[in-house]
């Protein structure tokens, strides 16, 4: 079985981060020690323009669950004006959604209403946005009870707009901003996916154990973090070549 796990919302304003210099170490799933994350050219568009629908998901095992931590995102280089992220904050999933940015104030954000603890084992998580004003979040498959927030006139039909300052997405620390320590992901992560599509829990279930070896159009982001050990580049397996950099020394 693969192993996997997922990210949300800080309003930081810090220097970037220094460029990438380390590979990776030998072993299983990517280990984030709270030094290190997976960083990506700036302004590159994960989920394409006009976009209206968005899944993202992965396998995680964080260390902890009592501190905000970052899974993945992407914003613009204005700090706090997200596009999406999905994090863990004070033991919940949380997903956030402004598919202009926020500088409109139009958006969806909200979190499984229950705590959850992640930190026994891997654990499988996917945030889902239909382009309606409402997403859904699943843990191993079933889904979630969540509390939604429409902010502004919502997102209802309303796709994906970058023209928001320079972009920036991130997996494991806040995207755009050198983020505090306290935002950083810390435990394991494997297998981050990025879609433009609105997955399906059938499809989410059929697929979450497996590696996908033939990318459909729809999976824009596909991280396996089973690079060589050595490797600089987190390759990405999707058909768009978004590869990120080690950012210091990951280990496995």
């Amino acid at each position: 079985m693969i192993k996997k796990g997922l990210v949300l919302m800080l309003f930081v304003s810090v220097a970037l981060a220094s460029p990438c210099v380390f590979g990776i170490t030998p072993g299983d799933s990517l280990f984030f020690d709270g030094d290190n994350f997976i960083n990506f050219p700036t302004k590159v568009k994960i989920v394409p323009a006009g976009s209206t629908q968005l899944t993202a998901e992965a396998w995680i095992k964080p260390d902890t669950m009592g501190r905000t931590m970052i899974i993945a995102g992407q914003v613009s280089n204005l700090a706090g004006n997200e596009y999406f992220m999905v994090e863990l904050y004070n033991n919940r999933i949380v997903f956030l959604l402004y598919p202009h940015g926020f500088v409109d104030r139009n958006g969806i954000d909200g979190s499984t209403t229950a705590a959850v603890e992640l930190t026994d084992q891997f654990h499988h998580v996917a945030a889902v946005w239909d382009g309606t004003n409402n997403f859904k979040i699943y843990l191993d498959g079933v889904e979630q009870e969540i509390a939604v927030r429409v902010l502004g006139s919502g997102v209802a039909g309303m796709g994906f707009d970058y023209t928001v300052g320079s972009l920036g997405f991130k997996i494991g620390l806040y995207p755009g901003h050198w983020a505090p320590r306290d935002y950083i992901f810390m435990g394991r992560m494997q297998d981050v996916r990025i879609w433009s599509k609105a997955l399906t829990q059938s499809e989410i279930v059929d697929t979450m154990n497996n590696h996908i070896s033939n990318p459909p159009d729809e999976l824009v982001g596909y991280w396996k973090f089973d690079d060589p050990v050595g490797a600089f580049e987190a390759v990405d397996s999707s058909k768009y070549h978004h590869d990120g950099s080690y950012c210091a020394d990951m280990k496995r």
